[in-house]
């Protein structure tokens, strides 16, 4: 087994989400089911994703990704698109000791995400759902 199965309490907890398309949705949605506090950086982002910022759910910075970004973060979700940006988080992330996520690409992890089914109070995950 490569993993460490674990539930992290990341209430409170300062997260950031590059990238603002349906997949970065997912997982802001769910970093913020589990309290956590969501930055996200895009340059674009959908309707929903905006729609979050205007609520004040999340603090929406568009612009690109940009070294230092990962000052004071605890979990970071890369979600872009953009490869080059993807690896860019990674490796500050790997510097800063800041746990990432990078979305389908395992070598870029160091936490990978399963499939959830939350039938409360039941929460279950699949390992053939493992989204990356």
């Amino acid at each position: 087994m490569r993993y460490y199965p674990v539930f992290l309490d990341i209430k409170g907890r300062q997260c950031l989400v590059i990238g603002g398309g349906a997949v970065a949705l997912r997982k802001i949605e769910g970093l913020l089911s589990a309290g956590a506090e969501v930055t996200v950086v895009s340059p674009t982002a959908s309707k929903a994703v905006k729609g979050l910022a205007d609520k004040g759910s999340i603090e929406l910075i568009k612009r690109k990704y940009q070294e230092g970004d990962l000052i004071g973060v605890f979990l970071a979700v890369s979600a872009s698109n953009d490869r080059a940006v993807n690896a860019s988080v990674y490796n500050e992330a790997q510097k800063r000791g800041v746990l990432i996520n990078t979305v389908d690409d395992p070598e870029r992890c160091s936490f990978i995400v399963p499939s959830i089914v939350d039938r409360d109070p039941l929460l279950s995950s699949a390992r053939s759902g493992i989204s990356c």
